[in-house]
């Protein structure tokens, strides 16, 4: 049984203006930006990886690394600011200069707690692997159809709930929606200039579905306007199926 058809009906409650939150969603801009990373693991290498991706320019601490994370800093990162520095040591305080987000993976407690000091003493925002009580920030599961980018948190509560909604909405948002995001971002500000004056003071996602109305009638996926499910959708460049 799917899972997220257990969870609880809230149909019948008022809606509030804004229901209490665990967490702040907030999403980052790290292009360009000094990021740190304390320790070699596989764990922290995803955290490198993902911040790599951002844009950002990962310095790693360690004295050693896991065989995924040589790997991965041997391929370098596929984002076009993204890039990996290693410093074959242990991290110090001097890390921290300049940074704007620290991240570890430590074995002690102890260990967790001085990199957390030393990264608050610096105001750089920490976040300690597997460690809550030693983080400022959590990492949520993402779909990432970029500049399309969706996080998934339950606060820790139930991470495979998490990644269970995180699965049902990869299938319905396709890889191809990069391209079709890509072109609404493209082609906003030209929409705004042109559109009247109450359309001109909507969000890109509505301003940019008229406008991909316009230019490709029978291209235009289902996505924009139903919430029906959609699996899969053609390219901007592509002539629609007959």
């Amino acid at each position: 049984m799917d899972v997220l058809q257990l969870l609880p009906s809230d149909r019948n409650a008022a809606p509030a203006r804004m229901a209490p939150l665990a967490k702040l969603p907030i999403f980052w801009a790290l292009d360009g930006k000094r990021a740190v990373v304390a320790g070699g693991s596989d764990a922290a290498a995803w955290k490198a990886e993902l911040l790599a991706a951002c844009g950002a320019e990962v310095h790693v601490y360690a004295d050693e690394l896991s065989e995924t994370f040589s790997t991965l800093i041997a391929q370098g990162s596929e984002s076009e600011n993204g890039l990996f520095v290693h410093h074959a040591h242990e991290w110090n305080a001097a890390a921290f200069d300049g940074a704007a987000i620290a991240i570890a993976d430590c074995e002690s407690n102890d260990a967790a707690a001085d990199f957390f000091d030393a990264a608050c003493k610096a105001g750089v925002s920490v976040n300690v692997i597997d460690k809550p009580r030693y983080c400022q920030f959590q990492f949520g599961s993402i779909v990432n159809r970029s500049p399309v980018v969706v996080a998934i948190s339950t606060d820790g509560a139930a991470p495979i709930l998490a990644q269970a909604i995180r699965r049902r909405i990869e299938t319905l948002l396709p890889l191809s929606l990069k391209s079709w995001a890509a072109l609404a971002q493209a082609i906003r500000d030209k929409v705004n200039a042109k559109v009247s004056p109450w359309c001109a003071k909507a969000r890109s996602g509505k301003v940019s579905s008229i406008a991909l109305s316009a230019l490709h009638p029978r291209q235009v996926p289902s996505l924009f306007f139903s919430p029906m499910p959609v699996v899969s959708m053609p390219l901007p460049n592509q002539a629609p199926a007959r």
